[in-house]
């Protein structure tokens, strides 16, 4: 039995998007506009055990759910080339100050928290 709770890493990012050409070969490629879409559900909060959370290069759009703020052991997180807009929440820019880029060098979040910040390539 097992619990999503335990989830420690997740891993969707560069979706291949492949097309028949002839001969019955495939061409294929990373295209941001296919893979994974949706949002970032709120519930992502119940994932206290997530170290990693790769989503780059896929289609999921809204907004950051401020939940995140809530996954403490959070090391590594893209989000970049998706379609996410809106600021990041104060509770990301809390968790980036406490444990994602802490004085050991751990963890790897670049974040823009500023005010009048946006989710877009830098």
């Amino acid at each position: 039995f097992y619990s999503i709770r335990k989830l420690k890493k997740l891993w969707l990012q560069d979706t291949l998007h492949c097309e028949e050409v002839q001969g019955g070969e495939y061409e294929c490629s990373i295209d941001s506009d296919f893979g994974f879409t949706g949002t970032i559900s709120t519930e992502i909060g119940n994932l206290d055990k997530l170290q990693q959370l790769l989503i780059n290069n896929n289609p999921i759009s809204g907004i950051i759910p401020t939940e995140i703020g809530l996954c403490e052991n959070l090391a590594l997180l893209h989000i970049h080339k998706t379609n996410i807009v809106g600021y990041a929440p104060i509770e990301l820019c809390l968790l980036r100050d406490k444990s994602l880029n802490n004085e050991l060098n751990q963890g790897v979040l670049y974040a823009d928290c500023r005010p009048n910040n946006k989710t877009q390539d830098p």
